[in-house]
């Protein structure tokens, strides 16, 4: 089974990102290779791209589910600012999830 991330509503619904072993960008440019412009007025996230374990603690925890994700990052979007820190690290995202509610990741 090859592992991907599949949208299923919402301006991600239909569009699929197969992961592989190598880096993975997500932000609101159009340079990385996960993004979405109609969430750039929405979502205020640090610029600097995610690390790998941030990107799979993410991945892991959404299940590919963009609706999911976008709560998550608007959630993560909460903690940095709450916090005043300024760089996304599995603990800001177990910090968002937690607050959530979304499960175990």
């Amino acid at each position: 089974m090859i592992p991907r991330i599949v949208g299923t509503a919402g301006p991600f619904k239909g569009k699929a990102l197969t992961l592989t072993d190598e880096e993975i960008s997500v932000g609101r440019d159009s340079s990385n290779r996960l993004w979405a412009a109609e969430l750039s007025g929405l979502l205020q996230l640090p610029d600097e791209p995610f690390a790998p374990e941030v990107m799979a603690r993410l991945i892991r925890m959404t299940g590919g589910n963009f609706r999911l994700l976008t709560r998550l990052l608007t959630q993560i979007e909460r903690v940095l600012e709450v916090n005043n820190l300024h760089v996304v690290s599995t603990e800001v995202i177990e910090a968002a999830r937690d607050s959530l509610v979304i499960g175990q990741g």
